[in-house]
Order: C-alpha cells, then sequence, then structure tokens
C-alpha cells in the first residue's frame, strides 16, 4: 500500500505540477548542448550547421570565381562541391527542424503520458513515452557530433585564409582535395540519414 500510495503521489505530481515538470522539459530541450559543446570546442548543433554551410559555398563560390567561362573541369567541380554542400545542409536542417519540433510535441502532450503510469495496465504507455524522449535527446546528440565533423572536415581541406586561387587550383589539388571532400561530404549526408536508426539502437527504442 505504502509503494502504491508513493507511486501514485509521484505521478501525480509530475503531471500536475508545471515546476517539476519544467525541469525534465530542459533536460530533454537543452540538456543535450553541454554534451555536444564538450565534444565541438563549444559549439553547439546551430554554429556548427552554420559554419560547415559558409565554408562550403566560400569554397564553391571560390573554385567558380577562378574558373571563367571555358575552363569545364572547374567549373563541374564548383558546381559538386555547391550541391553536396546544399543537399547535407538541407538534411540537416530538415533532421535539426524535425528533432525539435517532435520533442516538443511529445512534452506538450507529456502530462497525459505520465498520468498513465499510474496504472500497470497503462504503464508501458508513459515508457514508450519517455523512450521517445530518450531516442530524440540521443539523436541530437548524434546530429550534432555529425554536424561538427563536417565542418571539421572542410577547415581541414580548406584551410581559414587559403581557399582556392587560380595558382592552387591545379589537377593534383583537384584530385588531392576536392574529390575526396566530395566523397566524405556525400558519405556524411549518407551517415545524417541513418542517425535515426543509430540513436534507436543505441537506446533501445
Amino acid at each position: 500500500m505504502i509503494k502504491n500510495v508513493f507511486a501514485i503521489g509521484l505521478v501525480l505530481m509530475a503531471a500536475t505540477q508545471w515546476t517539476w515538470f519544467s525541469y525534465l522539459y530542459d533536460i530533454f530541450t537543452n540538456g543535450h548542448q553541454p554534451y555536444i559543446s564538450a565534444m565541438t570546442g563549444g559549439k553547439n548543433e546551430i554554429t556548427a550547421l552554420d559554419g560547415f554551410y559558409n565554408r562550403g559555398m566560400d569554397t564553391a563560390f571560390a573554385i567558380l570565381g577562378n574558373a571563367g567561362m571555358t575552363d569545364f573541369g572547374q567549373i563541374f567541380m564548383g558546381i559538386i562541391v555547391f550541391a553536396v554542400t546544399a543537399i547535407q545542409t538541407a538534411v540537416s536542417v530538415y533532421l535539426l527542424v524535425t528533432a525539435k519540433m517532435i520533442t516538443a510535441l511529445m512534452l506538450a502532450i507529456g502530462p497525459v503520458f505520465i498520468a498513465f503510469g499510474l496504472f500497470p495496465v497503462t504503464r508501458g504507455y508513459m515508457m514508450n513515452w519517455f523512450g521517445v524522449l530518450l531516442n530524440l535527446f540521443t539523436f541530437r546528440l548524434l546530429l550534432g557530433g555529425c554536424l561538427y565533423m563536417s565542418y571539421e572536415v572542410y577547415t581541414k581541406i580548406v584551410p581559414s585564409g587559403q581557399l582556392y586561387t587560380s595558382g592552387q587550383l591545379s589537377p593534383n589539388t583537384m584530385q588531392d582535395k576536392i574529390l575526396p571532400l566530395v566523397m566524405i561530404l556525400g558519405i556524411s549526408t549518407f551517415l545524417l540519414k541513418r542517425l535515426t536508426d543509430y540513436s534507436a539502437s543505441l537506446t533501445g527504442n
């Protein structure tokens, strides 16, 4: 009886007291940021994505600007870098916005699912709800790390202040740097699309 009364009191407090629920809300909306910041040296998903996009577009337009009207090889490589950057940015924005919206929705209906914990028959619904939130939390950790990894790829291959000039855009440079850049970013874009599977595997949800 004491155990049941304690469980009922805990569930009612979680479902009806917004002050208590706000702690849960803060954990699942902002709790991943310190971990991402530790992994990325102070950056979050937004700054990593912003840096990736700016660096990619700078590189693409530098290549196109040095290509002129007749160097079709450089024009093609510039277009490829532009397209890969734009595609990965679009996929990242879609995943980031979707994760935030679903997290907000799940937290908005949270009191209802917490109340399901009152009864053994419906307690599984509460655990499923919590599992989805845990899955989203893990997903955003992986997403932040993946975005920062893509940003680091650009900064390693195209160091700051050393965008490609006409003297640097030799065939060897394009083969040694541009082609690996495109391949790595293509792989990371595919990785972004699989992050939901990876987060589900890690949390078991």
